[in-house]
């Protein structure tokens, strides 16, 4: 570990050797030839000529440079020029391979010179550019083994889990001496980085337990630069929410502010542009959903109380179900439009009166409206604890959590659950699916037609015969276009409620199922169902239409 030998099959074999860059100046091939040669004092006098040219790249440079005091025992000269090269955070995303080279030139230098702190920040780099694609560790020894995964996993686990009080910083404090906070799991996420997420969670400052634990891992050596994807710092993190506490502490431990991620931003742009926009996504959308969707999810469920379904008014998963009697049916069907007058009048701008004009396909208004408002952790979901997740998205759900902890809906789930933030994303996701994907569904159709879609079957010159049409939507628009269409649906929708997913018909659809196809030669087959996983499991949904 302390023997700066250790690191020479990898790092002090060669100089890097990168491809000649358009304005590579003579001094730069000189040093290369005199280093080649053994001349090191030469190379090094070459080296720092070609650094004067601004054309030049200096990542390459800087690093040989390194290289070359390194050999000549000189390891403090040599970190001159190896830190001045790990601040080139562009140019080091653009080649990991010389990024590499020169973070382990760095951190060989480190251990000659004896400084833990230090030490453990040059690792941190080394470990997180041999994780980016194109990053090599071929050749490197004696380099200390990263600490298991799954303890890893373990500590970031209590920290966006565990219990938000004094004996939840014992637990992790107890867990950091068996794996460094700087450590990360097999998907890049380290536990400074969400530990700083989650102090940004909440509002209190200075004293919140988000703060404490932020504080706890910088006393215990933590790096307070290790990077995560993007190359993004804590101190980054927390400039962009606005967090001077936060910031403070990561600076009093000696965080840079002149640090770059792989974009080039510094913590002062962070602080002044929004990066992690789905935050603000998320207010907004639980603050839409409180005011406007769960009214009239009430209103439609006392119908359905009224028609004789159990149901939770704290449950907005009021879903159909075939075995519903028509009045049942239409229940279902008033709650659902419901939300779907709401939804396109915020998002397509439309009527309770025009939204059923298909002429400018309001369904497709909605979808595209809704698309810079609803947060992307709603519309995914994992069935497993252990389902990978990247650091963004992890960050997403520490942050629904945190907003979301002191709802009815996440306070019948024990905090100690260790499925917790599994389960406010799952969900989320179902209240996502049954407050606004299914009404839009129910109201127009299961799949959104947009014009590059209806401008290729339009293209197709000939009739058209579609069966399972549903409400009509696709059929509507096409025959706007001037397409000739026979639409089939095994239950044409009235508002009756004969139909398990639609209440009205946008064109006519006839009575009919897969055994009206060969009433119909001449005429191209139009099928338009997009299954879930879970319908594509239902006996029906095997039928051949």
């Amino acid at each position: 570990m302390n023997d700066p030998e250790a690191l020479q099959a990898f790092a002090r074999d060669s100089p890097v050797q990168n491809p000649p860059a358009p304005h590579e100046s003579e001094k730069r091939a000189e040093g290369n030839a005199k280093f080649k040669s053994g001349d090191l004092e030469g190379a090094i006098a070459a080296y720092e000529k070609a650094l004067e040219d601004p054309e030049e790249d200096r990542l390459p440079l800087l690093s040989n440079v390194g290289l070359c005091h390194l050999k000549r025992k000189e390891p403090a000269k040599a970190l001159a020029f190896l830190r001045e090269a790990m601040t080139l955070t562009v140019r080091l995303h653009a080649s990991p391979k010389i990024a590499t080279k020169a973070a382990a030139r760095r951190y060989e230098a480190e251990v000659s010179l004896g400084d833990i702190a230090a030490m453990r920040a040059a690792l941190a780099d080394l470990r997180y550019y041999t994780r980016q694609p194109g990053g090599s560790v071929t050749g490197l020894s004696n380099i200390p083994d990263a600490p298991a995964e799954e303890k890893a996993l373990q500590l970031i686990v209590a920290i966006v889990n565990g219990q938000q009080n004094d004996s939840g910083l014992w637990q992790i404090e107890r867990l950091l001496e068996g794996v460094p906070a700087e450590a990360c799991d097999k998907h890049g996420n380290n536990p400074l980085s969400l530990s700083v997420e989650v102090a940004c969670a909440t509002t209190d400052r200075g004293s919140s337990f988000g703060f404490k634990l932020v504080q706890m891992l910088l006393k215990a050596g933590t790096p307070p630069d290790v990077r995560q994807s993007g190359g993004k710092t804590p101190l980054m993190a927390a400039a962009n929410k606005g967090r001077a506490d936060i910031c403070g502490l990561l600076l009093k431990a000696g965080a840079s502010a002149t640090a770059t991620d792989r974009e080039g931003f510094s913590p002062l742009h962070t602080a002044s542009v929004e990066i992690y926009a789905d935050d603000r996504r998320i207010e907004e959308y639980l603050s839409f959903s409180d005011e406007y969707i769960k009214p009239v999810h009430n209103k439609g469920a006392e119908a359905l109380r009224a028609a004789g379904v159990e149901v939770d008014d704290t449950d907005p998963r009021a879903l159909r179900a075939e075995n519903k009697t028509p009045e049942q049916h239409r229940a279902s069907i008033l709650q659902e439009t419901l939300k779907a007058i709401v939804l396109v009048g915020r998002f397509a701008g439309l009527t309770e009166e025009t939204m059923y004009d298909v002429v400018d396909n309001p369904l497709l208004t909605s979808w595209t409206g809704l698309q810079s408002f609803i947060p992307r952790i709603l519309l995914k979901r994992w069935p497993r604890k252990d389902a990978p997740l990247t650091y963004a998205e992890r960050g997403e759900i520490c942050r629904l959590w945190g907003k979301r902890q002191e709802r009815e809906m996440l306070s019948r789930c024990p905090s100690t659950n260790a499925l917790v933030p599994f389960f406010v994303v799952n969900r989320s996701h179902q209240d996502w699916l049954s407050n606004f994907q299914h009404p839009l569904q129910h109201t127009y159709a299961c799949a959104i037609p947009d014009n590059a879609a209806l401008d290729a079957i339009s293209s197709l010159g000939m009739p058209l015969m579609e069966l399972g049409a549903g409400a009509g939507y696709w059929g509507a628009l096409l025959r706007s276009r001037g397409v000739e269409c026979v639409l089939y649906d095994r239950a044409p929708p009235t508002a009756d409620g004969n139909n398990v997913y639609f209440h009205r018909q946008f064109t006519e659809v006839l009575l009919g199922d897969h055994s009206k196809a060969a009433t119909h030669p001449g005429h191209a087959l139009l099928l338009v169902w997009p299954f879930s996983d879970e319908e594509a499991k239902s006996p029906w949904a095997r039928v051949i239409w």
